[in-house]
């Protein structure tokens, strides 16, 4: 266990010093128990992944607004002085999408996205708020 680790190790590599160490070492549980310690790291933990929450958002925008016609997504304007394109030359921009491509790009990309950001958002949530699982590690330790 975690909790115990640090005092273990203590006593393993300082035997001679044993009554001493689990006099001064508590391996307690400071504020594992408390409601509101698990409440403010299921914050911060929501506040990790809501950047993926975003980025999904923004490619179903994407996907919602683009016009769904085949469009160039590139353009070559003008060339350079010697008469040869370039790099400089092509620009890329975001342009229509046909409808097959939409339906692919939302059922192999973003279905799969949101998927994963519910399934690690729902996983973590458990982890942090689970009370029977915190009860567990503290009566086993």
């Amino acid at each position: 266990n975690t909790r115990v680790f640090v005092r273990d190790s203590l006593l393993s590599t300082f035997p001679e010093h044993a009554d001493r160490i689990r006099e001064q070492v508590d391996p307690g549980e400071y504020g594992i128990e408390s409601r509101a310690c698990r409440s403010v790291c299921a914050l911060i933990y929501v506040m990790a992944t809501l950047e993926e929450f975003y980025l999904i958002l923004h490619l179903l925008r994407l996907l919602w607004c683009v016009p769904t016609r085949a469009d160039p997504w590139m353009t070559l304007s003008e060339a350079d002085a010697d008469g040869k394109p370039s790099f400089r030359s092509v620009t890329v921009q975001v342009a229509g999408i046909p409808l097959f491509w939409k339906v692919v790009y939302l059922l192999l990309v973003l279905l799969p996205k949101v998927i994963l950001w519910k399934m690690t958002m729902e996983t973590g949530f458990t982890y942090i708020m689970d009370t029977a699982q915190i009860s567990d590690l503290i009566v086993n330790a």
